[in-house]
């Protein structure tokens, strides 16, 4: 708090939160956690949003995925919707702006965390998109074909290409300095 105060910053202990980071084990043991600041003590949190992400205190990303799909599936509901009035080039170009850059926003640093389940949830949902967009019916097959179709990656590959688009990027010296400092 004295930090703070002789930096002339101020701290909204009603909009502040604590957070503690770990493995679920060593998560598990600790009994109570508690930050005061002066004789206010800041709320505890399980998850925070940072960067428009949900974070779990674990890292293991089941709530940036689930928020995500959440999003994914408000914004296609409302495509349904709208859909007689749309062509092919419409629906992909819609579904690529409303709903991938939501799969797309910061994956190469949370991706490679996630479990199978939550990596399938995630291709689950862009079998939708795609299915969407094509004019398919709920049950259709979507393979490489229909993948093709719309120009789309399975997520996984996807996340491979937005990684290697940082990379060149970086080689090219296009990228921001802090990004390639290490590289």
């Amino acid at each position: 708090r004295q930090w703070l105060m002789d930096n002339k910053l101020s701290l909204h202990l009603g909009k502040t939160e604590s957070i503690l980071f770990g493995p679920k084990k060593k998560l598990n043991k600790v009994e109570s956690f508690e930050v005061k600041c002066g004789n206010e003590t800041i709320k505890h949190v399980k998850s925070v949003k940072y960067l428009g992400l949900q974070i779990d205190n674990d890292l293991s990303g089941i709530s940036i995925v689930n928020e995500i799909i959440k999003k994914a599936n408000s914004r296609l509901k409302f495509l349904y919707r709208c859909r007689e009035m749309l062509n092919f080039e419409s629906r992909k170009t819609l579904c690529s702006a409303l709903i991938q850059c939501q799969f797309d926003y910061s994956c190469s640093s949370w991706y490679p965390g996630i479990g199978k389940g939550l990596q399938d949830k995630l291709q689950v949902m862009q079998n939708k998109i795609i299915r969407f967009i094509l004019n398919l019916d709920n049950r259709a097959h979507i393979g490489n074909r229909e993948l093709a179709k719309t120009g789309f990656l399975k997520v996984p590959e996807r996340v491979k290409q937005l990684k290697l688009g940082h990379v060149i990027k970086i080689e090219n010296k296009t990228s921001p300095y802090y990004l390639s400092a290490n590289f």
